[in-house]
């Protein structure tokens, strides 16, 4: 179903991600990574291949092996990472098992046998994973080989294991399917794979006449900053890896592949207008909308909801080992279910109340299912809590989110009241069939010995610039997600010396995996200090009395002239509770109904809409 909305949608080929070719790993594998390791995955192949072709679209798939970049940290009985030479990656620090050309020739037909299957389940082309660290770039990264037999030294040499599973691939399927290949163009590790070696690389792959296209991507799995910057969170500039394949372009003759925060079809002819590749890859922005490109063959690019590289819900959770979603497109992993919004079998008049993202989402689902809606905000803005997160420079894509679902419902006709707060008194005169509650949440009242109106402050009034923050500063980082980090970051940029308190481990603990290395490095270049284990105790004049969280040891940051808090929220639900029992049907949503985050509110939105 995920990939058949996409093919609906007006994909020309769709992939799935990396699948595990060799049957050590898949015992222990299978919740991260689709296994590819017997006949019982050819069924599900046919199923998908004649489900997207029926809609004109062609379906690869993506084989790899993780190398060095596995661990049996969380597996003790599985198989130890196996790799190039023995040199443990940054992240998983576990060392690995130098693999023999025994070894490479046993993966080469599991990669062989993989294609066998692949080809027998009707699909198209197979993309050998040949990029981020793993197993087959470990040969030709000079990070991690350092052998001294025939698989070292020459970079023809290096890349004989490439060489020994396309030629097991090829063997299996012929010319019957088409074979890609995935390289990074950059290791972004210093010492790593340049955008030199990539090109002579590419080039050998392309004199072999074995390979139809090269898919250039980028970085290292096993290094947290490369990794960061390869699964590009917003904050990396949209077509970061677009110059890699330009360079790579340059030097071949095959088909090149161009990836990572490519958003916008505008975006992406250029990129083939320019010449800097042949094809294009727009995963995450298929996610945030699987109808992305017969919208813009329709002309309709204001209707396309754009990705915002908030990686927390999509290319995180792979991580995790769970299902992934979107932050902004609710229907991604429940497509079976909701792909196809039903009309709604008795039209009422609805009231929704409040007009952040949870209000404007139900608002706009509501409205599509053909009731009649009313959305009521008390400010002079819809948007919510989007409006205040997209103040920090390295979050202002996420206003997006609320300009598409303004324009939406603006475009359903819905009744939309600005600068209105609504009482008891109001949704009786409008008599709703239907109440639905999104009034958010509210900054906590923090008691703190020693706080002011002016030495303590909300992050919501700092950001929106409601409240006056001095020189020096300490950021209160009470919820571990990205609230605390960005007040940080947005009062660092205006020349400000702050200190950013967390009581865990990590400040932005809860951030996700993929974005946190790049919070790290933007707070790190900002100069922002970072204190984990620390928290306040009291305010005492200019000096903030600080104590060790585990250790109870007290200390002072001297001179300071504000204290900013971004701890959890209060619910904002005193309409919601003066309504009980007093109209018909009454809900409450987002963070009116518990503080929680974007993905949340926008899946309350649309779960409510569908249930009315």
């Amino acid at each position: 179903y995920y990939q058949v909305e996409k093919a609906k949608g007006g994909a020309a080929m769709l992939c799935n991600g990396i699948q595990v070719v060799d049957p050590r790993l898949s015992a222990v594998m299978p919740s991260t990574f689709v296994c590819n390791v017997n006949d019982s995955i050819i069924p599900w192949y046919r199923k998908i291949s004649d489900a997207v072709h029926e809609y004109g679209a062609k379906y690869v798939v993506e084989f790899g092996h993780e190398g060095g970049v596995w661990s049996t940290r969380l597996y003790p009985d599985a198989f130890p990472p196996l790799a190039a030479s023995p040199i443990p990656c940054d992240i998983e620090k576990e060392v690995p098992i130098e693999i023999d050309r025994e070894g490479l020739e046993e993966i080469a037909k599991q990669f062989g046998s993989a294609a066998a299957r692949a080809k027998a389940g009707r699909c198209d082309g197979i993309v050998i994973h040949a990029a981020h660290g793993e197993l087959l770039m470990g040969f030709f990264s000079p990070l991690f080989n350092a052998r001294t037999d025939e698989f070292s030294g020459p970079l023809e040499n290096c890349l004989r294991p490439l060489f020994m599973v396309i030629d097991e691939i090829r063997k299996n399927i012929g010319r019957d399917l088409a074979l890609g290949i995935r390289i990074s163009g950059d290791e972004f590790m210093e010492g790593g794979v340049s955008v030199d070696d990539a090109k002579a690389i590419s080039i050998l792959l392309d004199k072999s006449g074995q390979v139809d296209w090269i898919d250039v991507s980028s970085g290292n799995d096993g290094n947290w900053l490369a990794k960061g910057i390869h699964y590009s969170s917003m904050y990396v500039p949209l077509g970061a890896m677009v110059p890699l394949a330009s360079a790579i372009r340059e030097v071949v003759n095959i088909p090149v592949m161009a990836v990572g925060r490519i958003n916008d079809p505008v975006q992406a002819e250029k990129v083939l207008a320019d010449g800097h590749a042949d094809l294009v890859s727009m995963c995450r922005a298929l996610i945030a909308d699987p109808y992305l490109p017969n919208k813009a063959k329709a002309g309709q690019l204001e209707d396309i909801r754009q990705c915002v590289g908030a990686t927390e819900a999509c290319i995180s959770r792979c991580f995790q080992g769970v299902a992934i979603s979107c932050v902004q497109n609710p229907i991604i992993g429940q497509e079976k279910e909701w792909a196809e919004l039903k009309p709604a079998s008795v039209k009422k008049k609805v009231m929704v109340i409040g007009g952040g993202p949870a209000g404007l989402e139900a608002a706009r689902v509501t409205t599509l299912r053909g009731h009649k809606v009313s959305l009521y905000e008390k400010s002079g803005e819809l948007g919510g809590q989007i409006l205040i997160a997209s103040k920090v420079s390295s979050r202002q894509e996420l206003a997006s989110i609320a300009r598409w679902l303004v324009l939406q419902v603006q475009k359903l006709g819905v009744d939309i009241h600005l600068n209105t707060e609504v009482t008891p008194e109001l949704v009786a005169r409008e008599n709703p069939d239907a109440v639905v509650v999104a009034t958010g949440s509210t900054p906590p009242h923090l008691s703190i010995p020693g706080a002011t109106e002016q030495n303590l402050v909300d992050e919501r009034s700092a950001l929106l610039g409601k409240a006056s923050v001095g020189q020096r500063v300490v950021v209160l980082d009470g919820t571990g997600h990205t609230s605390g980090c960005t007040t940080a970051e947005f009062l660092a940029e205006q020349g400000k010396q702050v200190y950013l308190l967390a009581k865990g481990f990590q400040v932005g603990e809860a951030i996700d995996l993929i974005t946190k290395p790049m919070v790290y490095r933007s707070l790190l270049d900002k100069e922002v200090t970072l204190m984990p284990f620390t928290w306040i105790r009291s305010i005492s004049g200019k000096k903030v009395i600080t104590y060790n969280t585990y250790t109870f040891k007290e200390s002072a940051i001297e001179d300071i002239d504000t204290v900013v808090h971004a701890v959890s929220a209060v619910i904002n639900n005193q309409i919601y509770k003066s309504l009980k029992g007093k109209v018909k049907e009454l809900y409450a949503i987002g963070d009116c109904f518990a503080p929680r985050r974007i993905e949340n509110a926008i899946y309350d939105g649309s779960k409510v809409g569908r249930e009315l």
